[in-house]
């Protein structure tokens, strides 16, 4: 597993890479898996009512999430949208609901993100056991499987690429001169 470690210097994020467990996600993410039908990707998203599958992306802050490292190889997901918790609704059953809420440190909103390999993560909930997934565009968590669509792909939007980009194209220049 790869550790990724974004140190902001100046107007330049640097990235390092060691082969440790766990990982940093910088800046707004996208977070899509393989829908069920196999011929097409699923984004995460809050539509206003809950959290659920789009398969026609739009680009838009409903569709962003921030993974933040809680300590101990926990994250929350926080919607860029709304500034709400991603929690699993645990009722006991075999598959759970996933919905937001406001911030109350409970494990219920604390994920661990296992680096599958290939770009490719596992998202388990701390609290039920569960996994992330979304199945005919619904979101929710169930048993740990090999099924595709509990397989995440993390994706940072394009303006915390640009600024990647813009931190390497700085260290290569500062190479250059010095």
């Amino acid at each position: 597993m790869k550790c990724i470690t974004a140190v902001l210097v100046g107007l330049f994020v640097v990235v390092f890479t060691a082969g440790v467990a766990g990982a940093a996600f910088v800046g707004p993410q996208t977070l899509s898996v393989e829908s069920d039908n196999e011929d097409e990707d699923v984004l995460l998203e809050w539509d206003g009512s809950e959290v659920a599958g789009d398969a026609s992306p739009e680009g838009t802050t409903s569709e962003q999430w921030t993974l933040t490292d809680t300590g101990g190889g926990e994250y929350t997901i926080v919607n860029v949208s709304t500034g709400q918790y991603l929690e699993d609704a645990d009722d006991g059953g075999l598959g759970n609901d996933v919905f937001l809420a406001a911030a109350d440190g409970s494990d219920a909103q604390k994920w661990t993100i296992t680096d599958d390999g290939g770009g490719i993560y596992t998202i388990n909930n701390v609290a039920s056991g569960k996994n992330l997934e979304i199945y005919e565009k619904n979101a929710g968590t169930y048993n740990p499987n090999t099924k595709a669509w509990q397989n995440w792909q993390i994706v940072p939007e394009p303006a915390t690429m640009v600024l990647l980009g813009l931190g390497g194209a700085g260290l290569l220049l500062r190479r250059r001169r010095g």
